[in-house]
């Protein structure tokens, strides 16, 4: 038997071929300082993640969105290794 999955993403997002949505939510930051705390914390208001980069699909879809504007993407520094990782704890494992 062959299952098929009906997969929705919210309004403005992308459905893209990994089964994960895509898109922008637009939030404002009071201090430089504030941004990434910020984004993090608002993508978690609608169970998302901020950007995160794993291969170079990924890297084209967010390159191909920052026409307009600049993004925030989700890397962070882990105050416990002193290394940088993103925002889901996952490791930098692609270098463009």
């Amino acid at each position: 038997f062959t299952e098929f999955l009906h997969c929705s993403c919210p309004d403005g997002f992308d459905l893209v071929s990994d089964g994960e949505c895509r898109g922008l939510y637009y939030t404002f930051a009071v201090e430089y300082f504030d941004m990434s705390s910020t984004a993090i914390a608002k993508c978690g208001e609608i169970q998302a993640q901020p950007i995160i980069i794993h291969n170079e699909e990924q890297q084209a879809y967010w390159i191909s969105m920052t026409i307009m504007f600049s993004l925030l993407i989700g890397l962070v520094c882990n105050l416990t290794t002193k290394k940088w990782e993103w925002a889901d704890g996952s490791p930098v494992d692609y270098k463009p």
